[in-house]
């Protein structure tokens, strides 16, 4: 298990332990809303690896239960057609 070091440089400082970098990844995402996280680990070679990354970080194909925060115009848009749709006659 490796150690994963999250930091935004202000008030995010969390350690997460996990097999691998996008299983450390998506559970750190579960609780923090921030779009730019910054990643630190030690590798299996032993290098001091850091890297930002854009979260939320995965698959965006369908759209399908992605939080407010992190919706694209286009999702926004396409959740209110559907929701005014439901609201039409004989429902």
């Amino acid at each position: 298990m490796k150690k994963f070091t999250f930091t935004d440089n202000e008030e995010i400082n969390e350690v997460k332990e996990a097999k691998g970098f996008k299983q450390a990844v998506k559970d750190f995402q579960r609780n923090y809303k921030k779009h730019y996280v910054r990643v630190m680990w030690t590798s299996d070679a032993g290098n001091d690896m850091d890297v930002e990354i854009k979260v939320p970080m995965g698959r965006k194909k369908r759209g399908i239960g992605v939080p407010e925060p992190y919706m694209t115009p286009k999702m926004k848009k396409l959740a209110e057609e559907k929701k005014s749709k439901k609201q039409g006659y004989g429902r």
